[in-house]
């Protein structure tokens, strides 16, 4: 009877281990070393800082800027494949299979799809895409937002739910959310936030206040490769904001240094470089320099879209002075059917 005992009392552990075991949310990190990619416990809380996870050691807190995914115990297969279709930008695929989804009653798993699906619509419509609108994306992404403010996913949305504010001309709405990712504690994202606020301050005409932004960026003395990055876009900037109050040799000066001494292969860099040196000679009214310039991010550096998009915009006004209707025509075409989701298309 005692063996029989100890058997019972041992297959009942073994059945408690294997539940604790299969109920085990993993959290996907950034973390360097092995130890560190893979957090393995029960989710209790999230914020948009943080998310909280009961390990077998107690708990456990991962910055919301190293977790790279959450698979949650229990979710639907459909919601693994949604996912994974998110990471390899496969938009469509990733909203079909949400469509799919029967969803468990957990907060975490159904406020994952409701972000898998804001999020791949917002994509869909930043890329032209006709089956969904930059209003429609907007109104996906604001509603997340709002509602979701305790989501790990939270700076991710914000982000884009401001870039689609930005195409759609809200350059003041937009700015407030870039504002807010100066705030997020997530280094790639604090300086996105300060840049494209500067970027949605040009829009709306107010040069002053976007030099003190990318002036922030320009004088920052942080290391890590986002601080790099966004160092030479806001010399850019500051350059191109020069050149429009005035100083426009200066600037020139300024954008061909870079293009000399930087490598080509940063396409977002010189595609910046290059339209802002053709928004300075359109100021000096030099428009066969300012074609060209305009050109080589047109030729060279396509696959940058907003730079794309700005580019035509531009080639679109100065082809007709140069007497070139027909590549004015092109280009106008081109960026109201790939770009029309864009603020440039909405400039025309």
């Amino acid at each position: 009877m005692k063996n029989w005992n100890l058997v019972v009392a041992v297959s009942l552990g073994l059945l408690v281990a294997g539940v604790a075991q299969a109920q085990r949310d993993s959290v996907y990190t950034r973390g360097a070393g092995d130890a560190n990619r893979l957090v393995r416990g029960k989710v209790v809380a999230t914020t948009a800082f943080k998310v909280t996870v009961e390990t077998e050691s107690g708990k456990k807190d991962v910055p919301s800027s190293e977790v790279k995914k959450i698979a949650f115990s229990g979710e639907p297969r459909g919601l693994t494949r949604a996912r994974d279709h998110l990471e390899s930008e496969r938009f469509d695929d990733c909203l079909s299979a949400i469509k799919k989804l029967k969803l468990p009653d957990s907060k975490f798993v159904r406020q994952e799809a409701k972000f898998l699906e804001a999020f791949a619509s917002g994509k869909k419509s930043l890329l032209g895409d006709q089956a969904i609108s930059t209003a429609a994306a907007e109104q996906l992404l604001g509603k997340f937002v709002r509602e979701n403010s305790d989501s790990y996913r939270l700076v991710r949305a914000v982000d884009l739910y401001a870039q689609l504010l930005l195409a759609n001309g809200k350059t003041k709405e937009a700015q407030k959310e870039f504002n807010k990712l100066t705030k997020s504690r997530w280094p790639e994202f604090e300086s996105r936030g300060r840049y494209f606020e500067g970027e949605a301050l040009i829009h709306q005409g107010d040069f002053a206040a976007a030099k003190s932004s990318f002036q922030k960026l320009a004088n920052a003395s942080g290391t890590d490769k986002f601080a790099k990055e966004y160092r030479l876009l806001s010399q850019c900037q500051l350059a191109k904001l020069t050149g429009l109050e005035g100083g426009v040799d200066s600037a020139v000066a300024t954008l061909e240094k870079i293009i000399k001494d930087e490598n080509s292969d940063n396409a977002r860099l010189f595609a910046l470089a290059y339209n802002s040196l053709g928004t300075c000679y359109m100021q000096k009214n030099e428009l066969k320099k300012a074609c060209r310039a305009f050109l080589h991010t047109e030729l060279l550096f396509s696959t940058e879209t907003n730079a794309h998009a700005e580019a035509l915009y531009n080639l679109a006004k100065i082809w007709p002075q140069l007497n070139e209707t027909e590549r004015a025509n092109r280009a106008r075409s081109t960026l109201t059917s790939r770009y029309r989701n864009t603020i440039w298309a909405s400039k025309l």
